[in-house]
């Protein structure tokens, strides 16, 4: 017969995978960044952008396509959350 769970034994198992669940979205969030920086390479091999402009940061080459300000706002945040996130694992 197995053993009874405490409510402590069962919280931290729920929280666990409350985590786990979290750093899946995380990740998915991070392969849609991707995928629009992706997307944006293409638009500028496609108008002849050297590569060097590639150096710039994600939003400021988004602005040079003419990407709507309220969506590079939104990119601009959701990369800020993850660096932030990415930080507070690596301290």
């Amino acid at each position: 017969m197995p053993a009874k769970q405490t409510r402590e034994a069962i919280e931290a198992e729920l929280n666990a995978s409350e985590r786990a669940r979290i750093a899946l979205q995380l990740q998915e969030v991070a392969g849609d960044i991707d995928i629009v920086e992706k997307e944006l390479r293409a638009l500028e091999d496609a108008r002849g952008q050297p590569d060097f402009n590639r150096s710039k940061p994600l939003p400021e080459r988004m602005a040079a396509r003419g990407v709507r300000q309220a969506t590079i706002e939104r990119i601009s945040t959701i990369m800020y959350a993850l660096d932030k996130v990415r930080q507070g694992r690596s301290s």
